[in-house]
């Protein structure tokens, strides 16, 4: 081997130099020469790796961040420590690796909206990561559900499971016991009678079935698959209020979205009313525009008895559910009805009847216990009733209403957008997205009904935040997707404190559910539980009502917590028939941290004269949370 190229012999070694070129036959040679490199891939002993062409392959490619961005938060998860959180909450023990994921997905995500080739199912496993990754992360490091109002929810549907039934003399739950049944039910069919084995997952579960409702009610007004899928990813990030762990507001609010769904593809119709139209006209938004165009609903795939019966079927859950869940509910039918959009009129008359039905039976305890009416001031029932909070746990607070109001601003935005160049099918959702703050002109629902607005507002804004930034006609450019990437990294940033930002005060360690579960199940009737903070999981049993629960600073002043409340408490205790109990845990300490309702050093100064104390007894002690018992 002379090491030289194999060469047919009419066609010049190159090495050879120009001399070769000057030959007779060197453009022949050169033409020879191409013909084979031509034909070389042709030949059936030279094969070519196949190479994937197509939407698949492309989507294929899309779905590689997705995979990153998975990796990136499930590796973080091991680096994730709880133990401490500092006033500020989670994000400042979330890893970089966490946030580079979140960001990967978000990202990734906007991306596979504004594509040019759009695929629902890429932008779906996007917006479902996402969901995964923001609320699956707490619930896959700790070892109970977080947030200690769960348990109260818990012992209701232990009790129905344990009775077979409800008392409604024991609480509103068992007046409003739609939810809780439900789940009695769920866990006795599921082989899981204590619905602690799943409750933690439920936020992730709502968050998700209400995102994919919004994208479908999208869908149904707008006809644009791409603000669909926008609009579902917009929603996730600004879902702040925090409603959708075990609860039944979570279960109304899915609900409720349900039956929105039902009333707009089955019930709605082309046009409003002249009266709105016109109001539109006069108020300079649509001045000098042609006339106001509505698509044509899509036509009623249901008969209208069928479709009558599934709205006022999944209202009647609503109602026996949740008790200010109904009225937002006809806030936004009444809307939607009174502006020509729904047809007939009289099935938000028929909603009314069941939701006032339903209350007239349990009017006077609601009016005894809490109150129908509050005040006709909507800054006084929009007025929290929330402890003071120090200027940490402020940040919160703050950042959700900033990421509110930044909704709103943008969501108005898209609106007036939309309606300034004649597109009407955004009037719906203007009309969802504000009717609910009617409710704030009536009831405080205990300084919360600001947030029940909010929380009934969001997923329809979801979709005029997308028309704010999506093209009106035509393919997205990059300016539409980069605008979309930069405004949903905002929406994130102000997400991440507004969701996380208060996560010290509810987690839960396992062996304070432990104790919760000994007390309830142990402690004699009659008996009461003085507690010395609100996080540490009461009414956590079936027994529940048989044992009373208070809160130190509830009954004896903001300051009760020190030694010389001791006496006090035991004699306050001893009132009771069964005796009773007072009880220290780690979350408690937490929360008179947070709150500034006794120091650490306090709480503890009451602990030890507590242990010294003749008038107590340990009954009860773990790592976490020690129950000292009432003597004799």
């Amino acid at each position: 081997m002379t090491g030289r190229p194999l060469l047919p012999p009419e066609i010049p070694d190159p090495r050879l130099g120009q001399n070769a070129a000057s030959q007779p036959h060197a453009a022949a040679a050169r033409a020879r020469l191409r013909s084979v490199r031509q034909r070389r891939p042709e030949d059936p002993g030279i094969r070519r790796p196949a190479r994937l062409s197509g939407p698949f392959a492309t989507g294929l490619r899309w779905l590689f961040p997705l995979a990153v961005g998975i990796t990136l938060w499930g590796l973080s998860l091991r680096w994730i420590h709880v133990e401490n959180l500092t006033d500020y909450g989670l994000p400042p023990a979330l890893p970089i690796a966490w946030y580079v994921g979140l960001g990967v997905l978000l990202l990734g995500a906007v991306g596979a909206v504004g594509r040019a080739r759009f695929q629902p199912f890429i932008a779906a496993a996007y917006l479902l990561a996402c969901i995964l990754v923001l609320y699956g992360t707490l619930p896959l490091i700790l070892d109970v559900p977080h947030y200690p109002w769960v348990y109260k929810h818990i012992g209701v549907v232990r009790y129905i499971e344990q009775h077979g039934g409800v008392d409604i003399d024991i609480d509103i739950y068992h007046r409003w016991p739609g939810f809780f049944a439900g789940t009695a039910v769920f866990g006795s069919l599921a082989g899981r009678p204590n619905p602690i084995a799943f409750a933690a997952w439920t936020e992730v579960f709502f968050t998700g079935i209400d995102a994919l409702l919004v994208w479908a009610a999208t869908r149904t007004l707008l006809r644009e698959p791409r603000i669909a899928a926008g609009a579902a990813l917009v929603f996730v990030v600004t879902n702040w209020v925090g409603q959708d762990y075990f609860a039944p507001q979570a279960l109304s609010r899915t609900l409720a979205l349900a039956l929105y769904l039902v009333l707009l593809r089955q019930l709605r119709t082309g046009a409003p009313r002249a009266i709105l139209r016109r109001t539109v006209r006069s108020a300079g938004v649509h001045s000098r525009r042609p006339p106001l165009r509505f698509a044509a609903p899509p036509g009623p795939t249901w008969p209208l008895p069928v479709a009558v019966g599934v709205v006022l079927l999944l209202d009647g859950a609503v109602v026996v559910s949740h008790q200010l869940t109904p009225y937002l509910l006809l806030l936004g039918v009444g809307a939607l009805t009174a502006a020509g959009l729904v047809r007939p009129r009289w099935v938000v008359v028929a909603m009314a009847g069941l939701t006032i039905a339903y209350l007239i039976p349990h009017f006077a305890y609601v009016q005894d216990h809490f109150g129908v009416f509050s005040s006709p001031d909507p800054f006084a029932n929009a007025r929290s009733e929330e402890p003071p909070l120090p200027s940490s746990g402020k940040l919160a607070k703050t950042t959700g209403l900033i990421l509110t109001g930044t909704v709103w601003a943008l969501a108005g935005v898209g609106g007036l957008r939309r309606l300034h160049r004649g597109d009407g099918r955004v009037l719906p959702l203007i009309l969802l997205s504000i009717a609910p703050g009617v409710i704030l002109f009536g009831q405080s629902y205990g300084g919360e009904s600001i947030l029940r607005a909010i929380l009934f507002s969001l997923p329809w804004c979801a979709p005029l935040v997308c028309c704010a930034v999506a093209p009106m006609t035509g393919r997205w450019r990059r300016r539409h997707v980069l605008a979309g990437c930069g405004g949903i990294l905002l929406l994130a940033t102000l997400f991440m404190p507004a969701f996380f930002g208060k996560t010290e005060l509810n987690l839960m360690n396992a062996d304070e559910v432990q104790a919760g579960d000994y007390l309830y199940a142990h402690a004699r009737p009659g008996s009461v539980a003085v507690l010395t903070g609100a996080t540490f999981p009461s009414r956590y049993g079936a027994r529940y009502p048989e044992v009373d629960d208070v809160l130190i600073t509830d009954t004896f002043g903001e300051r009760a917590i020190r030694p010389s409340t001791v006496n006090a408490v035991a004699d306050f205790i001893g009132t009771y028939p069964g005796r009773g109990y007072l009880v220290f845990s780690t979350a408690q300490e937490v929360y008179d941290r947070v709150y500034r309702t006794a120091t650490a050093g306090a709480l503890r100064a009451v602990e030890t004269a507590v242990r010294s104390s003749p008038r107590f007894r340990l009954w009860y002690a773990t790592r976490n949370t020690r129950i000292y018992e009432l003597a004799g």
